[in-house]
């Protein structure tokens, strides 16, 4: 027979990469298994824990092959653990089968007399001999001092011994029958049929009684005695609004009932009106469509931009795919237009500087009728004469001051040290020269606002602006 210290009960699956061993028929933890060296397919890998009858967990993952439906050895973790374990694995197998037979332990006697082999009463009485390393055997007393046997256990079947009805039984009986005590004299049994394990169900004699047998509790009572649907609903806490649903007929009906869409070509009630509603992906984009009649498009997208993360774009695209505006929500929480934007008012919004925990500051928006633009810096006179190149001072490209803008004017000069007249001269090309009235070395704050005038301004994309750029400053309401 094996060493009790190795276990081979079932087989097992394991996976690829993964330190879960799944076992079948192996119970692992019924037969005190609860370490040791897991072995399979020539390798051996040390136990971390085991779960459960059928799950254990290997000290490290598995290196080998996915396979299932192995033989396996377990190595215990040392001889007196395999000892117990041998003992405990052949007392659950005699319970278990001594249960299924319906053998009930007599607990006549004390365990001195036990001890002593000195039974009460003198005959039937059983003794189980276990011994790691030696097969259980079984003795029966048949007299005062007379034992029959030793009778070898062969597990829950066995082969024929005690009595002549076959595996240890006596003759009677039919199937679904089994042999149970009848009365409290010893040796005293019966064949009789075992109705559901519940004894309690086949005497039940009215509903009541039945509901107690089966466990019922008094929230399914409640449930059970609801007249109609409604009430059930009532019960389970089903809202007004969900029965609604649930009493719908069709899918029609449960869309009308929370108003929504249900196919592409038909319109919900509310802000999107929309003849279809799709959803694609593609490389790093998400994206989900609402396309209108005339054949504009409303997409809303989810861009990854490897390394960085992130962002969300509303996109609105004309017939033929050519985009006619763009939001951008980036992974900081920042929001970038490629259109036009009109708002009620605007503020930037930010931590107090000097009490960032307790307190937020806040700035209007500098408004105009016009897109101004201002330009500012502080220059030095040299013997009364300065040359001021907006590019520069603004750390921009040269010729970018010419190009965005039109009517430039210089719309402040203020002499820092001094009291000397400044006077400006025109801008030309994104440049202009201050002269003083004293060949002076002053500094001088100067301010210039301009108009834009860049291509966007005289796009259609900018509904703010006529056709040369220049805002509008009043319309008239577009009719509801």
């Amino acid at each position: 027979m094996p060493s009790p210290s190795i276990y081979l009960m079932g087989t097992v699956a394991v996976t690829a990469g993964s330190a879960v061993v799944t076992g079948t028929g192996t119970g692992w933890l019924a037969n005190a298994v609860t370490g040791g060296m897991f072995s399979l397919a020539g390798m051996s890998i040390p136990i971390a824990s085991v779960e459960n009858d059928t799950h254990l967990t290997l000290g490290y993952e598995w290196p080998g092959a996915t396979a299932t439906g192995l033989a396996y050895a377990i190595s215990r973790e040392s001889a007196a653990a395999a000892d117990a374990t041998y003992v405990h694995n052949a007392l659950v197998n005699v319970l278990r089968t001594l249960a299924i037979s319906a053998v009930e332990p007599d607990g006549a006697g004390t365990l001195a007399e036990r001890d002593a082999v000195t039974p009460v009463p003198a005959e039937k009485y059983i003794w189980l001999h276990v011994e790691t390393g030696y097969p259980l055997e079984l003795f029966i007393r048949s007299g005062v001092s007379t034992w029959l046997g030793p009778f070898p256990w062969r597990g829950e079947q066995g082969a024929p011994g005690i009595g002549t009805g076959g595996y240890g039984l006596p003759l009677g009986g039919t199937a679904g029958q089994a042999l149970i005590k009848s009365s409290g004299v010893d040796g005293a049994s019966s064949w009789q049929i075992i109705v559901n394990s519940v004894a309690g169900i086949a005497g039940a004699v009215t509903a009541a009684a039945l509901k107690t047998a089966l466990g019922i509790s008094a929230y399914a009572e409640t449930l059970l005695a609801a007249a109609n649907a409604g009430a059930a609903q009532t019960v389970l806490g089903i809202s007004t609004f969900v029965k609604t649903i649930l009493d719908d007929a069709d899918a029609a009906a449960v869309c009308a009932t929370i108003g929504a869409v249900k196919k592409s070509g038909d319109t919900m009630t509310g802000a999107l009106i929309v003849p279809s509603i799709s959803s694609r992906s593609s490389g790093n984009y998400g994206q989900i469509e609402a396309r209108s009649s005339p054949g504009n498009t409303c997409s809303l997208l989810s861009e990854h931009v490897p390394g960085v993360g992130y962002n969300g774009i509303i996109q609105v695209t004309a017939p033929g795919g050519t985009p006619l505006s763009n939001a951008y929500f980036g992974t900081s929480g920042s929001l970038s237009i490629s259109g036009a934007l009109s708002k009620g008012s605007g503020t930037f919004l930010i931590d107090h500087p000097l009490d960032p925990l307790n307190r937020n500051l806040r700035h209007g928006f500098v408004e105009a009728p016009r897109y101004d633009l201002i330009y500012r810096g502080v220059a030095t006179l040299v013997d009364g004469v300065a040359l001021i190149d907006i590019d520069a001072a603004s750390d921009m490209t040269a010729g970018t001051f010419a190009a965005l803008t039109t009517n430039a004017v210089v719309t402040s000069l203020q002499n820092q040290d001094g009291f000397a007249a400044l006077k400006p001269g025109a801008i030309t090309g994104g440049t202009f020269e201050i002269v003083c009235e004293d060949a002076c070395n002053d500094n001088v704050s100067w301010v210039v606002i301009a108009e834009r005038n860049d291509a966007f301004v005289k796009s259609e994309s900018d509904h703010n602006c006529d056709a040369d750029g220049r805002f509008i400053p009043e319309f008239e309401k577009e009719v509801a």
